[in-house]
């Protein structure tokens, strides 16, 4: 398959916000019911073809089950525990619009609040804007970046959330920043209906 030139700097973020992580909180705020994410297999409430445009196209996809460990890369030295990934990227060939999500189930609710919150700001050491928007299950933050190239330019969004143990991360280029607040709506309310 071949990438459109202009998707090179959404996949460089994409790699970027794979290999975040973060600091640590003494106690984290809730908005769900106290529920249990530990059971959930992340590929029950992940966006599918079916959710997204008709032109988006799998550019990729890995579901990693096998529990790993990551090591903070910006200096803190925190490890993190991840029980299970899930990464998709899916995209337009004839635009600059796609959507890319990864989702890890962490060892705990407290460090999926703390990714959350420390990836929100690696993105905008990155020169990224905050926008407020309502909030989306335990916390979260949408961001977005104007890339200019030489005849166009693009708004790249990206949309954190975390629920209990999972943490969501959803980036990409589209002409309405709220797709990716329904994309982040549709996967807060698969997590709350499989964990209930």
């Amino acid at each position: 398959m071949k990438v459109n030139k202009s998707m090179i700097p959404v996949i460089c973020i994409v790699f970027i916000l794979a290999g975040l992580s973060g600091c640590t909180s003494e106690e984290p705020n809730t908005n769900s019911n106290e529920i249990s994410t530990d059971e959930i297999d992340l590929e029950q409430v992940v966006l599918k073809q079916q959710d997204l445009p008709s032109n988006f196209t799998l550019l990729n996809e890995n579901h990693s089950k096998k529990p790993s460990t990551q090591v903070n890369q910006t200096g803190n030295g925190i490890t993190w525990h991840i029980n299970e990934r899930y990464d998709a990227t899916y995209y337009d060939t004839n635009s600059t619009n796609g959507v890319m999500q990864s989702l890890l189930k962490l060892d705990t609710k407290n460090n999926a609040m703390n990714l959350t919150k420390f990836s929100k700001d690696n993105l905008i050491s990155y020169g990224y804007s905050e926008e407020t928007i309502k909030t989306i299950g335990d916390e979260s933050y949408m961001l977005y970046k104007t890339f200019n190239q030489v005849n166009s330019s693009y708004t790249y969004s990206t949309l954190l959330f975390c629920v209990d143990t999972i943490f969501v991360a959803l980036g990409g280029s589209s002409p309405d920043q709220s797709d990716f607040i329904n994309y982040a709506t549709t996967i807060e309310h698969r997590i709350m209906d499989t964990a209930s």
